[in-house]
């Protein structure tokens, strides 16, 4: 299994705030059966989660380790009201492609 060493100290905190060792993230990997995914996919899609759940940007930037700055760009599209702005934004009566699924 490839790994990312990246945020490695932040990436997986446990209910109580310790950070899980990162070979026990990729042990839980390797039981669960799935093959080609890394640590650092999995912080991505928790993120991808959170954000869609309308977790605030500052909240999800906070346990990677992230700056919010950074989060925002990568995270922002995936909240409800990013998306419903946007389809606001068009021009009444422009379809807006996925607009119905997503919001």
């Amino acid at each position: 299994m490839r790994t990312t060493r990246c945020h490695q100290h932040r990436a997986f905190p446990d209910r109580g705030g310790k950070n899980l060792p990162l070979t026990e993230v990729e042990w839980t990997v390797a039981r669960a059966g799935l093959e080609d995914i890394t640590p650092h996919v999995l912080r991505h899609t928790w993120a991808i989660h959170v954000s869609m759940n309308d977790v605030a940007l500052a909240e999800v930037a906070r346990v990677p380790g992230n700056p919010l700055s950074v989060t925002e760009k990568i995270y922002a599209k995936y909240q409800p009201a990013y998306l419903r702005a946007a389809v606001n934004a068009a021009p009444a009566g422009q379809r807006v492609e996925g607009a119905e699924e997503r919001v």
